[in-house]
């Protein structure tokens, strides 16, 4: 996309940042991306945006092993009262990314004051690319494996970037937080000093706010709920589940067992290695994929979205019997 001068120049001082740190190098690749300059709140100064959806689509997804963000504070008892909340600052460019794998995020960029056009690439795990947050929590995660508490009670939460202690007195955190600090600076990860919580009785962490034994749904999240409009289709609904699943998770005593849209997609759905083809002299068959049947050209199935306290929507699916002699055929 065409770039205004005056974008170009509200970025030029990050490419070139980056390009003195070697975040950035020169390159010539036949894939090239937008990047899109966006002001940041202050209207002044600007941050770099790259649209990576095009490399997305055509590089396999990872799958993701990180921790469930609405199950991952049940971790949490009550006796943990003291909390810190550590963000990392442009942790995806901690790790290094592999040569062969440079050129699949090229850009142009056109220097504003000369006018010279050029492909820059990353040297660094970019962001904005799918698979970022899935590499860059495991990576962590087998970093902080080594990492060696205080020997006092507490707890170390990761949820990709984003970390939380929980001792159950101040001077743990402290301990704690001093510890957790230092491993990090000697690992080569930068804490964003604006976002951090430290050593609080009160933190907000993944949108929800947390205190002694307490931890509801954060205001800002509670707003987007409120403002989203009644789910009409099975996409919509599941945003709408993944926006209220933390109501969910805070029932005492009531984990999170799995999805319920993707189970019911995945059991429901047509499967191409699944045929609806009868069995020679069989006395009942049983589409044990719970797929369907067809009636009067319509594809009829039955499914259940359900909590262990709520049924939301549900839909058994109907019989159909044939009868021709000994042979009964049944569908579910």
């Amino acid at each position: 996309y065409p770039l205004r001068i005056e974008d170009r120049k509200g970025i030029k001082e990050i490419i070139d940042k980056f390009l003195q740190y070697v975040l950035l190098i020169e390159c010539e690749s036949e894939y090239n991306t937008p990047i899109l300059p966006i002001k940041k709140a202050d209207e002044k100064s600007y941050r770099l945006v790259q649209d990576l959806r095009a490399i997305s689509k055509i590089t396999e997804d990872i799958h993701p092993v990180v921790a469930n963000p609405y199950t991952l504070l049940t971790k949490l008892r009550d006796k943990l009262v003291w909390f810190t909340v550590l963000d990392l600052k442009d942790a995806f460019f901690c790790l290094t990314l592999a040569p062969e794998s440079r050129n699949l995020f090229a850009f142009e960029w056109e220097n504003p004051d000369s006018g010279q056009k050029v492909q820059l690439t990353w040297t660094v795990l970019p962001q904005g690319f799918k698979n970022s947050p899935t590499i860059f929590g495991n990576q962590l995660a087998k970093e902080l494996e080594s990492w060696e508490a205080p020997n006092s009670a507490g707890v170390l939460l990761q949820y990709v970037d984003d970390l939380l202690i929980a001792t159950e007195d101040r001077g743990s955190c402290i301990q704690w937080t001093v510890s957790l600090l230092n491993f990090l600076g000697m690992n080569g990860y930068r804490v964003s000093q604006q976002k951090a919580q430290l050593v609080q009785t009160h933190v907000t962490y993944l949108g929800s706010e947390i205190s002694g034994g307490q931890r509801e749904l954060g205001t800002e999240r509670k707003e987007a709920i409120c403002r989203t409009p009644e789910p009409q289709t099975v996409k919509e609904l599941r945003t709408f589940l993944g926006m209220t699943a933390s109501f969910l998770s805070d029932a005492p005593a009531e984990p999170v067992i799995h999805d319920c849209l993707e189970t019911m997609e995945t059991v429901y759905s047509n499967r191409p290695d699944l045929k609806e083809e009868l069995l020679e002299d069989a006395d009942e068959s049983w589409y044990t994929d719970g797929s369907s049947f067809v009636k009067q050209g319509q594809r009829k199935a039955g499914y259940a979205i359900t909590t262990t306290q709520q049924t939301f929507s549900g839909q058994p699916l109907e019989e159909k019997r044939k009868e021709s002699g000994r042979d009964h055929t049944r569908y579910y």
